[in-house]
């Protein structure tokens, strides 16, 4: 199962949210650049980057981070303020290895649509952002009428393999992931590749995803708050 560290940026700063909540925000010292390198150092190959600021406001405010973070040597994929395909490509110019997209999908079809023909398939994520089983956009600020499960099944998306889920209610509480989520997902489209987001605390909850066959999970706050430690992790790659 891949393991992938998460660093999610604000005003050029590392944080953490709690359930998506802007004001429940967690800051840590380290710069984004600087965590990358320590990730890598530590012994990922993988990295999970969101810019907050874009993902309200779909302006890349934070991109001039990316050339240095992916010179590192990390495979990031980047979420957060791509709407259209020109900003995709600016995204991939800077080194980043694949996009995720998540608002653009479900607020605007025909950007959508250019974006799902143009960017490769192993450069691109389906974002898919839950709340209380809804698709959640625009830095989860607000909650759209589509469920996951009819999301995932539009005909759009029979070509992209790879879905980043967050079930935002635990993400940031380090509560544990839910795992029913997950599994309920992977039976209703085995040919896809989940990757699990939100809740991960302990070593326990990885474990517990591994033992659906997940694809792979995202740590985030866990591992800023040494909740578990990266040779911990190492071990479970």
């Amino acid at each position: 199962m891949k393991i992938i560290p998460a660093i999610d940026i604000m005003n050029g700063q590392c944080v953490r949210l709690t359930q998506g909540d802007f004001e429940r925000k967690t800051s840590y010292s380290v710069s984004p650049e600087d965590r990358a390198r320590e990730l890598f150092q530590a012994g990922f190959r993988d990295l999970h980057v969101v810019d907050l600021d874009a993902a309200r406001t779909g302006v890349l405010s934070n991109i001039e981070l990316l050339p240095v973070m992916a010179s590192t040597g990390l495979a990031i994929d980047f979420g957060g303020g791509i709407r259209d395909v020109a900003s995709a490509k600016r995204v991939l110019s800077t080194g980043v290895s694949a996009i995720t997209l998540g608002s653009v999908l479900v607020k605007d079809k025909e950007a959508a649509r250019g974006l799902l023909s143009t960017i490769p398939s192993d450069q691109l994520i389906i974002g898919a952002d839950v709340q209380d089983g809804m698709i959640a956009v625009s830095g989860w600020t607000e909650t759209s009428s589509v469920d996951v499960f009819s999301f995932l099944s539009e005909e759009r998306f029979s070509s992209s393999r790879t879905v980043i889920c967050t079930d935002i209610s635990q993400d940031g509480t380090l509560a544990g992931a839910n795992v029913d989520l997950y599994k309920d997902l992977q039976k209703a489209f085995p040919s896809k590749r989940f990757i699990a987001s939100g809740g991960v605390g302990s070593l326990e909850d990885i474990e517990a995803l591994r033992a659906i066959d997940c694809f792979g999970v995202i740590v985030g706050k866990a591992l800023f708050e040494g909740k578990v430690q990266p040779n911990q992790l190492m071990e479970l790659c």
